[in-house]
């Protein structure tokens, strides 16, 4: 029975599919006839699988901010340098060197005319030696000979009774001394006219820093060659302090002295003259006019060392950035290595010329103040 059923079976289909082709002529193909006679639908086509997304990582949450935002914490202002700067420092121990020594020739000055004409000598020789050096003369064995003949010949003079007279003839004869130099130069006479210049130079301001002893042997001197020493001293440690206070303006570009420390050395000197004036019994108005005299004598000196210093440090400069452009660039020669030693030297040469300066800064007020004291005090005493 079971094979009957599956030939019934198979007999409707085939039947089914027959009607189908009787009825619309054609065979669809993929449909079968169902047991109800109804058509089979063909099986569906799967889509085509469609590629994930990717998901974009988890954005990560900010740190959380405040509410409120936290002020900065304050800048505490740098604390005040323990210590001066040192171009202040420079200026500082400049202003000592200077007061240092008019104090000591003041000191000197107090017991007779011997003891400062010995100080005054000391001063002499260093400022013959520095000024020489700053100059960069030649010759300078021969120049300090000439020197040295004036600085004897000075003191011999003023020491006995003050007169000055003969203090023209020295600075003539040792014009001729230092002619008679140039002619026994052995080899290669340079630069004469510069050797010549120096030779005068020095001699004149030796010879003008004998006035002090001539003043100290007039009488009733010592009063006033103490209180124009003191004002001259006061007057550069003023200077200088007031420059490490109120340094602006200057008094010219490139210089360390500032106006207002100008102004207060010169005003500085003369109320010290005016303080002393009753210690030596000078009239206080005439004291005073001296010390103002004297002042701005040797803040004048000061100043012209200043500039001079200036002028040295930036010729100083220019010849560094000059030679750092020479042997740093690809032309140099291969020989440049064996000029190593010269180049060391320039170095060694400024800083012997700017501790010359600073020498010389603290000498040449006095040498400038000796005439100043010596017509002045002159007419203090009347």
């Amino acid at each position: 029975m079971i094979a009957l059923w599956q030939d019934h079976r198979v007999a409707d289909g085939d039947s089914a599919v027959d009607g189908g082709e009787a009825d619309g002529g054609e065979r669809t193909p993929g449909r079968v006839a169902g047991p109800a006679g109804g058509a089979v639908p063909p099986h569906p086509v799967p889509p085509e699988p469609v590629p994930p997304h990717p998901v974009p990582p988890e954005p990560v949450p900010p740190h959380p901010v405040p509410p409120h935002p936290v002020p900065p914490e304050p800048v505490p202002p740098h604390p005040a340098p323990s210590r001066l700067s040192p171009s202040r420092l420079r200026l500082l121990l400049q202003g000592l060197g200077a007061a240092s020594t008019g104090a000591a020739l003041a000191l000197l000055a107090l017991p007779g005319p011997g003891l400062l004409l010995a100080g005054v000598v000391v001063v002499q020789v260093l400022l013959s030696l520095g000024l020489l050096e700053v100059l960069e003369s030649p010759a300078r064995r021969g120049v300090l000979v000439v020197a040295a003949g004036a600085v004897a010949a000075a003191g011999a003079l003023v020491i006995g009774d003050g007169e000055v007279d003969g203090l023209a003839g020295v600075v003539g004869l040792s014009l001729v001394a230092a002619l008679l130099h140039q002619l026994l130069r052995r080899g290669r006479r340079s630069r004469v006219t510069a050797s010549l210049a120096g030779t005068l130079l020095v001699v004149v301001l030796v010879v003008a820093a004998a006035c002090l002893v001539a003043l100290r042997a007039d009488d009733g001197g010592r009063a006033v060659v103490v209180l124009a020493l003191a004002a001259a001293a006061a007057c550069l440690l003023a200077g200088r302090l007031g420059d490490i206070l109120l340094a602006q303006p200057m008094v010219a570009p490139g210089c360390s002295r500032g106006l207002a420390g100008l102004l207060l050395g010169v005003v500085a000197g003369a109320a010290v003259a005016g303080l002393l004036a009753g210690w030596g019994e000078v009239p206080a108005v005439r004291a005073v006019l001296l010390g103002l005299a004297v002042s701005v004598t040797a803040a004048a000196a000061d100043l012209a060392v200043d500039s001079a210093a200036a002028a040295a440090a930036a010729a100083a400069a220019a010849a560094a950035a000059a030679a750092a452009a020479t042997h740093g660039s690809p032309a140099a020669s291969p020989g440049a290595a064996g000029s190593a030693p010269t180049a060391g030297a320039k170095p060694r040469g400024r800083a012997r010329r700017a501790a010359a300066i600073a020498g010389v800064g603290a000498l040449l007020p006095y040498a400038l103040v000796g005439p100043v004291a010596l017509v002045g005090g002159r007419l203090v005493l009347g």
